[in-house]
């Protein structure tokens, strides 16, 4: 799926009466509904999310299976990075605290369940292999080569919490992987955090991706955070 959004990206159709092949899609980021940058955002945060579930990949007792499991993590980890890599270049205008959030957590997820071990990887040409060539064409190799090794550079700075969790941090949940904390709710019997992340569905009241709930910390539950 994501090979198929990389090659929309550099899609070209020859138009009548013009000199060169022109681009049929407006790629830059839209506030619009179901644009290209915002489809890329949830798709790779719901597609980490379901495979950090505890069902999200089949446990077969194969020698064999095992191992081709892990080199589709691989191909994965690898398309991931190369799709939010494009995604940042194409979206290098716009400077928004949520982009930066969702950008950061998928960096985090895709590495949490397609990268588990921390692989550092030092040969970009490992991801390029994984991007259509029209869109190489189209934006660059050297370009998208660089980012890549930005994200991967931004992904092992990136200061990620144990304990004491604020407002900002990102949390670890172990069904989800990492959201990011947007509001701690203090009562003297418990605690509770909302916490967004790209996997979740996007929820027009607060503008984000909210599954609809607050996690209770004492009770390792959610619970309903409003009447419908």
């Amino acid at each position: 799926m994501l090979e198929i959004l990389l090659h929309l990206i550099g899609h070209k159709e020859s138009i009548a009466d013009e000199e060169k092949e022109k681009h049929l899609l407006q790629i830059r980021f839209s506030i619009k509904g179901n644009s290209w940058s915002e489809y890329l955002i949830q798709y790779i945060g719901m597609f980490a999310m379901w495979c950090t579930q505890s069902k999200g990949f089949k446990d077969i007792d194969s020698a064999d299976y095992r191992l081709k499991l892990e080199h589709y993590k691989t191909m994965a980890y690898k398309t991931n990075l190369g799709a939010i890599s494009i995604y940042a270049i194409v979206n290098e205008e716009f400077d928004s605290i949520n982009l930066t959030q969702w950008h950061q957590l998928n960096l985090l997820n895709s590495n949490l369940v397609f990268n588990s071990d921390n692989s550092i990887h030092t040969d970009m040409e490992e991801f390029i292999s994984f991007i259509p060539q029209n869109a190489l064409d189209d934006i660059g190799e050297a370009v998208i080569e660089d980012e890549i090794s930005k994200n991967l550079t931004q992904l092992a700075a990136l200061n990620i919490k144990t304990s004491n969790y604020d407002v900002g941090d990102f949390y670890y949940h172990s069904e989800l992987g990492y959201a990011y904390l947007d509001k701690v709710i203090q009562n003297p019997n418990n605690i509770f955090y909302k916490l967004f992340a790209p996997g979740f569905e996007w929820d027009e009241e607060v503008n984000n991706y909210l599954n609809g709930y607050v996690y209770s910390i004492r009770e390792k539950k959610w619970l309903k955070s409003r009447k419908d």
